[in-house]
């Protein structure tokens, strides 16, 4: 009897020890009075039976049987304590615990007036996105404009690379060298001013006070010479317009010659008739046969020497071929004689005096 009682013993002992194994692989806790949920999604990968199930960040539960359900979907099994409480619409989110790729199962409640869930019913679900679905959100775009970039690079190469030709290279090539050689040249040229520079430094510093001290100095000499030469000016200006009204009112008053000359027209009419007289005669004196212009621009003299008798004079007998005249020009003294006899009825110049080419120098009548 007592055999057949330790063997009873040992069969339940046994059989107690199974369903503890089997729990425990299960992720079930035989001590724990806990509640089923449901939720179902279209991914469950990294999510096996144990997988926790959290709230806030706080194991409340696991994972118990993962199972394919209605159109390829999975349909998760988990339990969770009975003293958390949440609502009907709370949310099970599959989520990433860490760099590694461990996933848990959270649930976040929800905060409304809707029915507390009880066991065996079945939440909304939810998948976050992972570190590497964040990841490759952001480097999807960044790959896009690389390959862009890349694409845009090799046509702008091959554009490059159809435009530089053999001779176009080579002439590239000795243009870099030659600018090479350039910078190197304005590198030794430019130590070469620093080194003057620093050993001249002193003198530099005080031809620039210098300059600075002869500024200041020729600025408040130019003040001052403005301001003298404006008083100057102004009281000019002053003894101009004081003058100016006594010329006009005398002018008004009908004295002085420029009154007469504007007020009486016998006058006027005078100085008329003599001016057309004068022209007159230049006119006559211009086309007259024996008229002598000045072939040249030079210094007319009117004697071989200084002190002499002149060779012509007013009213005076000339024969062909005499000297009238001589005319300095570069150097030369050049001889103008007259074209025909006859008598001097003007002379157009004077003894050392400048003349223009074709100017009217002798009338020989």
């Amino acid at each position: 009897m007592k055999n057949e009682v330790k063997t009873g013993l040992l069969v339940i002992a046994g059989i107690a020890l199974f369903i503890f194994g089997y729990s425990y692989l299960k992720s079930n806790d035989l001590f724990v009075s806990d509640r089923t949920f449901y939720a179902v999604y279209d991914d469950v990968e990294g999510v096996v039976n144990g997988t926790p199930v959290t709230v806030n960040g706080f194991p409340v539960g696991s994972i118990t049987d993962i199972s394919f359900f209605k159109k390829n979907t999975l349909l998760v099994k988990f339990r969770v304590e009975n003293d958390i409480k949440f609502s009907i619409n709370s949310l099970a989110q599959i989520y990433e615990t860490g760099l590694i790729g461990g996933k848990a199962l959270a649930i976040i409640p929800a905060m409304d007036n809707s029915r507390i869930a009880v066991s065996r019913d079945t939440l909304k679900s939810s998948i976050a996105p992972g570190l590497t679905d964040l990841v490759n959100e952001k480097l999807t775009p960044l790959q896009e404009n690389i390959e862009m970039m890349i694409v845009s690079a090799n046509n702008v190469l091959e554009k490059i690379n159809s435009v530089f030709d053999d001779p176009t290279r080579s002439n590239l090539r000795t243009s870099v060298s030659d600018f090479s050689e350039t910078i190197s040249d304005f590198k030794e040229t430019s130590k070469m001013l620093n080194s003057i520079v620093k050993s001249n430094k002193k003198n530099i510093n005080n031809t620039l006070d210098n300059v600075n001290s002869l500024s200041k100095d020729l600025s408040s000499i130019s003040n001052s010479i403005k301001s003298s030469e404006l008083e100057i000016t102004l009281m000019n200006l002053n003894e101009s317009s004081k003058n100016l009204s006594i010329i006009l009112n005398d002018i008004n008053n009908g004295n002085g010659s420029v009154s007469k000359l504007i007020s009486n027209d016998s006058l006027f009419n005078n100085l008329n008739d003599a001016s057309k007289s004068i022209e007159k005669v230049e006119q006559f004196t211009n086309k007259h046969p024996g008229a002598v212009n000045s072939p040249m621009v030079g210094t007319a003299y009117s004697a071989s020497e200084p002190g002499k008798d002149p060779f012509i004079k007013l009213n005076s007998q000339v024969t062909k071929g005499d000297t009238l005249l001589i005319i300095e020009a570069m150097k030369v003294m050049n001889t103008i004689a007259a074209p025909k006899s006859g008598k001097v009825v003007f002379i157009g110049f004077e003894d050392s005096q400048p003349v223009e080419f074709d100017q009217l120098l002798v009338v020989i009548e």
